[in-house]
C-alpha cells in the first residue's frame, strides 16, 4: 500500500533539473506491524522508500534498498525474517510492473 508520494523533480526544476522523478513510501501493514513489535527503531525501514526517475538515455530507473540488508543490522532472527519476506514482496511488485526481478529480491 503506498502511503506518501512526492515528486521532487517539479521541486528541483527551479535548480534546473529536467529530469522527472517520483518517490514513494510503501508498506506491507501486516509485517510493519510484526516488525515495530519487535523494534520500534525498524520504522526507519518500513515502509520501504521507491524511487523513479527517467534515464539519461530512453527509460526508467527504478530504486530501492533491499528491505533485508537494512533489517538484518538489527541482529533479530525475527526481524531478518521480515526483512526477507519484504525482498519477496518487493520483488513480486516489481515483476507485477513488468520489470526482470533483481537477484537480490529472492523469492
Amino acid at each position: 500500500m503506498r502511503v506518501w508520494s512526492s515528486r521532487p523533480g517539479e521541486l528541483l526544476s527551479a535548480a534546473g533539473s529536467r529530469r522527472p522523478s517520483a518517490v514513494w513510501l510503501i508498506v506491507n501493514h501486516a509485517i510493519g506491524a510484526r516488525l515495530f513489535r519487535h523494534d520500534p527503531t525498524t520504522a526507519l525501514y518500513s515502509p520501504l522508500r521507491v524511487e523513479a526517475h527517467a534515464a539519461a538515455g530512453a527509460g526508467t530507473v527504478l530504486a530501492f534498498d533491499v528491505p533485508s540488508a537494512r533489517l538484518r543490522s538489527f541482529g533479530t532472527n525475527k526481524v531478518t525474517q521480515a526483512g526477507a519476506e519484504l525482498d519477496r514482496a518487493l520483488g513480486d511488485l516489481v515483476e507485477d510492473l513488468g520489470l526482470p526481478r533483481p537477484s537480490a529480491l529472492r523469492r
